[in-house]
């Protein structure tokens, strides 16, 4: 089994010092065996080590969409995986507890997130999806995707879309080892934003937002850091 960690990325700050100094100096410093991550951004087609980057259409309409299905042509043209962890550079992965999960799952048709709902008003009716943070499709999910990417609606969320383009395919598993954490006092104290205790042992998703700086953003690179600890001497 092998699994792709794909991290929806940006150049601009402060995403560029999240992902340098947060995402690239913690979980995705060294991959665990049968993963591989990549961070993949808006550009002129070209690799640089972890870094890939897809041309986008110069268009009115947000651009991740574009951004995504250049991705996933590049994955399923160039590597042999079973499933794909797609998430922001908001969040930390244990890629032992995620690659252990997912050897119970099913190989096929299997998507599992935070589900949410979305209102689509030109059709009247609510559509059911995955949030863009921390989600788990199978690589047969990716195909129905990409095959359908005529039909995809620049327009909507990248995450709304995703769903919308295989639904009626596959049914929507909720996320089962998810944690959101907001600052150092709450790692350090062993728990999440909820209070509830962290699961280092199962946990492979933990959503690291600092509100209290969301404007420069640099205690999520912290919080990295001291979950990064943690889970060093967990192991």
């Amino acid at each position: 089994m092998k699994v792709i960690i794909g991290i929806t990325s940006d150049v601009r700050e402060p995403f560029k010092n999240i992902i340098e100094n947060g995402c690239k100096k913690t979980f995705a410093s060294t991959d665990f065996d049968n993963v591989k991550t990549y961070f993949y951004y808006e550009g002129e087609f070209k690799i640089e080590g972890q870094d890939v980057f897809f041309p986008v259409p110069d268009l009115n309409a947000p651009r991740v969409g574009h951004m995504t299905l250049g991705f996933f042509k590049y994955i399923l043209e160039n590597e042999d995986f079973d499933y794909l962890f797609k998430s922001s550079c908001s969040c930390y992965v244990n890629q032992k507890n995620l690659y252990n999960f997912l050897l119970t799952q099913p190989r096929q048709k299997f998507a599992c997130g935070h589900i949410l709902h979305h209102h689509n008003y030109s059709e009247n009716k609510d559509i059911k999806f995955i949030t863009g943070s921390c989600s788990i499709l199978s690589r047969d999910i990716i195909q129905k995707i990409y095959d359908n990417r005529n039909n995809w609606n620049h327009n909507n969320p990248e995450d709304v879309e995703l769903c919308r383009l295989f639904e009626g395919y596959a049914e929507l598993t909720p996320h089962v080892y998810r944690q959101d954490i907001e600052t150092t006092e709450q790692v350090n104290s062993n728990i999440d934003v909820l209070g509830a205790p962290l699961n280092f042992k199962e946990n492979y998703c933990y959503r690291v937002k600092g509100y209290a700086d969301l404007g420069e953003r640099k205690i999520d690179v912290e919080i990295m850091k001291c979950l990064h600890g943690k889970m060093l001497l967990d192991n």
